[in-house]
């Protein structure tokens, strides 16, 4: 049966803007396309001590499964070499209800 709450089973609508987290990081969607199933984005955050981070994310979110691959770099004067980078892909298929 599906989830009948408000932004389940479907990508939720985001507008590029600021957004501010914790301990002072600001983060800003650059990019968030949204097209039927596709999902593609850019976030950019920075945060004290010279950190910053980009992340690109794209992908496929159905309501029975999804395919997202992300992309991330850190730099931050506190790291092994100063920056940071790791690639992730997700799968996600749904196999019955919860029990």
């Amino acid at each position: 049966m599906p989830d009948a709450r408000p932004g389940r089973g479907r990508i939720q609508e985001r507008r590029p803007g600021t957004r501010r987290g914790q301990e002072g990081v600001t983060c800003e969607f650059s990019k968030f396309e949204a097209s039927g199933s596709e999902l593609e984005s850019t976030l950019a955050c920075t945060g004290p001590g010279g950190v910053n981070v980009n992340m690109d994310m794209d992908g496929t979110i159905e309501p029975t499964r999804s395919a997202i691959t992300m992309r991330m770099s850190q730099k931050n004067p506190q790291l092994p070499g100063g920056e940071m980078r790791m690639a992730m892909e997700v799968k996600s298929e749904r196999i019955g209800d919860c029990k």
